[in-house]
């Protein structure tokens, strides 16, 4: 048996502080909050701030942010200090963390009372979505939405229970994470020749619409330096958010080039959903539901700001004389050259210039809107823009569940694992909706199970529509950077290559072009790491070590590094970890979920399979607006939703592009034929 029957555990041996109280004392928490911002105006007056045009910025404005997720984080900043000072005052272990957070100690009874939001007023017969998700569950209103905690599979393991991030099983330090990349993910081309480039960006796509976690950043919304020369001189500026990694001496590509440290801020906290005392969460800020945040955006307001307003249409550019993307004017992080009058676009997610690629499908997705919106306005001439917008959005989003479900997940997952999770598909409606499943994207699917960096080309093909190789480009010169598609036939190269080029294999093998030229500026000769990054994200959000999550997942238990080496693609690794690593279980989910062996039929390895499994199965059973619920006021009828589920990917791009020929599944690779 692969997979246990159900995913977690149960907190019924952790004993819990009945009736206890914290005490919070308001001159604590003000103190603490004081001396940051105290900190944070003399990073602001000495230019302590990452500078525009640097891997840096790039990378923090990836995540984006508003005033609202300010606010939230903090919120949150204000709870983590009224629990650490007390703690403090009472000598509490991590374990009297846990049983804190086992108490349900309601926010609400202290003196922090106003960080914890209204419950929302729902419209039960309400017919469309809200953009944030809220009011998707009538029982949980605010479950699932945008600008909320993470759920998890394990409870975190802070090094101090609260706050600091994980640390090793005897309290050292976990090993260097650029170290660790180096060690254990070189480059290595071993293409993977079953399944196309597009499953990857597509998996980004899908991504893109259900997290995006906050980043910290100060009370005057700036960003944060960690490695800048005047923090290294003078630790006393450097921000309690910092959690940069320093270069390994056995880093010679980073040391050659002067490196002695790589940026990395914590992540925002966010407040317990129920607003209850406990370890440090973060911040999604997106719906934890497939409802095309990334083609709508997250809120009303961020809906409104991509509309015409007039006949359901979306807003668009004209490029090449054909609709497109919006226009993004005055974008910090766009790398167009600066004296063309080229822009970055904009669309329902910050994230969509990040590469090319990923620009393509919101392209694509836009197009398909404008182009059903059309199709209701022939059909129904009566109706006002509203309804339009909103129809032609339900259906759009019911495709792009659709395909998820249908072409997308099987091949990630596998047949067992499909079966396992009841994700299959069938004909008609699917009645299997319940208002009790928590559909919150799990903090681990987030930061480690769907990250399958290890299935990015580093050298992206430009095919003809015969599939013949015309020319290549770097990934490194494809950030923030959508020069291709101002290109009169850009949009066709690429949607030829993504369809006609390979993905990597899934293995412990990544392109250089991610973990040496991550978010690389022009100009420069290196970037960011992103194996180290995930690396050290996961040890920030207090993600547990591999080995607890192979063993909830029901898989055969690991005791030793030696167990690793039936388990991995590459028995080797498990030797590099022995010695990098003190403990078994201080091994990072991240690194080892990458280097185990395919399930058959699958393109990820058992714990992740479970891991992303479990998230795709709460996702569609723990939504009320899923496109097959039947008996719910927004629910298709027996003929319209026949017709939804005709809907494949490649009739996504063949409707909305110059492309004539195109094979079934664009996720497989075409036959030679």
């Amino acid at each position: 048996m692969i997979f246990t029957d159900t995913i977690g555990i149960t907190s019924a041996t952790t004993p819990t502080l009945t009736g206890r109280t914290i005490l919070v004392k308001v001159n604590e928490v003000r103190s603490v909050i004081h001396n940051l911002e105290s900190l944070e105006n003399e990073l602001h007056a000495n230019q302590i701030v990452p500078q525009r045009n640097t891997k840096e910025f790039s990378h923090q404005n990836f995540f984006g942010g508003n005033d609202v997720t300010l606010k939230e984080m903090q919120n949150a900043y204000q709870v983590l200090q009224g629990l650490i000072a007390y703690s403090k005052r009472e000598n509490l272990t991590p374990e009297d963390i846990v049983r804190i957070a086992n108490s349900n100690i309601d926010v609400r009874k202290t003196s922090l009372a106003s960080v914890c939001g209204r419950t929302p007023t729902c419209n039960e017969t309400a017919v469309y979505r809200d953009p944030s998700g809220i009011c998707n569950n009538l029982i949980n209103t605010a479950q699932g939405k945008a600008v909320s905690t993470f759920a998890r599979l394990l409870p975190a393991e802070y090094a101090d229970g609260i706050n600091e991030p994980r640390r090793a099983k005897d309290g050292s330090e976990l090993p260097n994470p650029r170290l660790l990349s180096l060690s254990i993910a070189p480059e290595a081309n071993l293409e993977n020749n079953k399944y196309s480039l597009l499953l990857m960006q597509f998996g980004q796509f899908v991504d893109h619409d259900l997290t995006r976690t906050g980043t910290t950043k100060t009370h005057n919304n700036e960003q944060i330096n960690c490695c800048d020369e005047k923090v290294v001189a003078n630790p006393r500026l450097r921000h309690p958010a910092c959690f940069e990694i320093p270069i390994p001496e056995q880093d010679q590509f980073l040391i050659n080039e002067q490196q002695t440290c790589m940026n990395f801020v914590r992540s925002a906290p966010a407040v317990n959903p129920k607003c209850r005392f406990g370890p440090r969460e973060q911040l999604n800020q997106l719906s934890s539901y497939l409802d095309g945040n990334n083609i709508y955006g997250a809120s009303l307001k961020e809906s409104n700001e991509l509309r015409e307003f007039r006949n359901g249409r979306l807003l668009v550019s004209f490029v090449n004389n054909e609709e497109f993307l919006p226009l993004r004017h005055n974008d910090t992080n766009c790398q167009l050259p600066k004296n063309s009058e080229l822009k970055c676009f904009r669309g329902g997610d910050i994230r969509i210039n990040e590469v090319t690629d990923l620009t393509v499908l919101h392209a694509i997705f836009l197009r398909e809107h404008n182009r059903i919106a059309a199709e209701l306005h022939k059909l129904h001439p009566t109706w006002k823009d509203e309804q339009l917008y909103q129809e032609t959005k339900r259906i759009v989003v019911a495709q792009f569940q659709h395909i998820i479900y249908n072409e997308f997940v099987p091949l990630i997952v596998g047949p067992r694992a499909l079966q396992h999770f009841s994700l299959q598909l069938s004909p008609g409606f699917s009645d299997t909706y319940d208002p009790i499943i928590d559909s919150t994207i799990l903090n681990e699917f987030s930061t480690a199970a769907y990250r399958l960096h290890s299935l990015i080309q580093g050298t992206l093909n430009l095919n003809s529509a015969e599939n013949r190789v015309l020319g290549t480009v770097k990934l490194r010169d494809q950030f923030n950077n959508p020069q291709l598609m101002y290109h009169p036939s850009g949009m066709e190269l690429r949607i030829a290559g993504l369809t006609g080029q390979p993905i990597q294999t899934f293995d412990n093998f990544f392109s250089r072009e991610v973990t040496h030229h991550l978010f690389q500026i022009a100009g420069k000769r290196f970037g960011l790491d992103l194996v180290a990054l995930n690396l050290q994200r996961g040890r920030d959000h207090g993600i547990p070590g591999y080995v607890k999550y192979r063993e909830i997942c029901g898989l055969t238990r690991v005791t030793s590094f030696n167990d690793l080496k039936r388990i991995f693609s590459n028995p080797q690794v498990a030797d590099v970890m022995a010695q990098l690593y003190n403990d078994i279980e201080d091994i990072d989910l991240f690194i080892a979920g990458s280097s185990e062996k395919v399930l058959p039929g699958a393109v990820v390895g058992p714990t992740f399979t479970c891991i992303i499994g479990e998230q795709f199965r709460r996702i569609k059973n723990g939504d009320r607006f899923w496109y097959e619920n039947p008996n719910q006021a927004g629910s298709f009828t027996a003929a319209q939703l026949a017709q939804i589920k005709q809907a494949t990917i490649s009739r996504i791009f063949c409707d909305n592009s110059n492309v004539e020929l195109m094979q079934l599944n664009a996720f497989l690779m075409p036959s030679k034929k």
